[in-house]
């Protein structure tokens, strides 16, 4: 990023811990929190089968099957969810031959500058941004983000990450 102002360049530390918590935010929020209506739904559809199941007659009776995948459903997409998004982030951390990037904040996004290279992320492709005590998630896709560590952030980068949080969730 060629216009890039001073305060908005700084560097970042990265560790498992960090990376772990952003993980588990991304699926409690993502995949409980916002996911409600599957979970109602695999609940509800697991009661009404369990009701039905005792007056259907005949072998073999499959509702009651039917009844635990339902309500397994839920778990076992977020589970999925987890190990995937586990996986992917500590093993791109722990190939990492410093734990340290560079990173940029301007007008035109977010660029960040680490041992395997470089991505530059526009503020256009940012859908959302969530902000937790230790780091921010910046969103380019449903489930994909970038963690940034709080950590050394300069106030004029935490402001202008904040006011496009606020931006995109308007």
């Amino acid at each position: 990023m060629a216009s890039a102002q001073a305060g908005n360049r700084f560097e970042i530390q990265y560790d498992e811990d960090l990376l772990r918590r952003a993980v588990r935010v991304f699926v409690w929020r993502r995949c409980v929190l916002q996911q409600k209506t599957l979970w109602v739904i695999g609940f509800l559809t697991a009661g009404f089968l369990a009701a039905v199941a005792p007056m259907v007659s005949g072998e073999p009776n499959l509702l009651p099957l039917l009844a635990v995948v339902a309500a397994a459903l839920p778990f076992v997409v977020t589970g999925l969810l987890w190990n995937t998004h586990h996986a992917d982030t500590l093993g791109r951390f722990r190939n990492l031959p410093s734990k340290t990037a560079e990173v940029t904040v301007d007008e035109t996004g977010i660029a960040i500058r680490s041992g395997p290279g470089q991505r530059m992320v526009g503020w256009p492709f940012v859908i959302e941004i969530w902000e937790t005590d230790g780091f921010f998630m910046v969103f380019t896709g449903q489930y994909q983000f970038e963690t940034l560590p709080k950590h050394g952030m300069p106030l004029q980068a935490v402001t202008r990450l904040r006011a496009r949080a606020a931006a995109a969730e308007a």
